[in-house]
């Protein structure tokens, strides 16, 4: 089984919209419309997920903290969500779908030590491609929660890079085999 550590991706470095071998088309603007439908589904299914039905998975990857949990609605998947423990790191990756089809990647990653940070990416996602990618980052004090990154502004950034896009779908990849393995 391949496992790709979430810490290894905190997307990409500079983020999954940055530009790469990306070809973005000249004066590219956000699809502000599909951004706003996005995050409408989102906050019905955060608002609805303790109705859901769910499913939890074990995968022990870091240690036995490391959990998955995916939730259904109708009988489609429509979130998972991944906590892993590396050494001195917690990470939290959050997968939306919508009629099968991923449409949000989220990922925040608290590195404890030897530099505390917090990170959080959000990457909005259309057929095959990135819409739109919202990051803020924040150096933490030794022993800090990282919450207040939720109080930083958030970049946003536009323009397809097919190598991050590719990089999303690889990582949930391996988290998907972890859950049909264990069905």
């Amino acid at each position: 089984m391949t496992i790709i550590p979430l810490s290894a991706f905190i997307w990409m470095g500079a983020g999954c919209g940055a530009q790469g071998d990306a070809n973005p088309a000249e004066n590219q603007t956000i699809d502000s419309a599909r951004i706003a439908t996005i995050e409408a589904y989102i906050k019905t299914i955060d608002s609805e997920s303790f109705k859901l039905a769910t499913k939890k998975f074990s995968p022990n990857f870091y240690g036995p903290k490391d959990g998955i949990g995916a939730l259904y609605k109708n009988g489609q998947l429509v979130k998972v969500t991944i906590g892993l423990y590396p050494q001195n790191q917690e990470t939290r990756d959050y997968y939306y779908f919508d009629a099968g089809k991923m449409v949000l990647a989220r990922s925040l990653e608290w590195v404890k030590a030897p530099n505390p940070s917090a990170k959080e990416v959000i990457c909005f996602l259309g057929e095959n491609t990135i819409l739109l990618t919202k990051e803020r980052t924040l150096a933490l004090s030794p022993g800090q929660n990282p919450s207040p990154i939720f109080n930083q502004p958030t970049v946003n950034s536009i323009g397809n890079n097919a190598r991050a896009y590719r990089q999303i779908l690889s990582k949930y990849g391996s988290v998907e085999k972890v859950m049909k393995g264990s069905q």
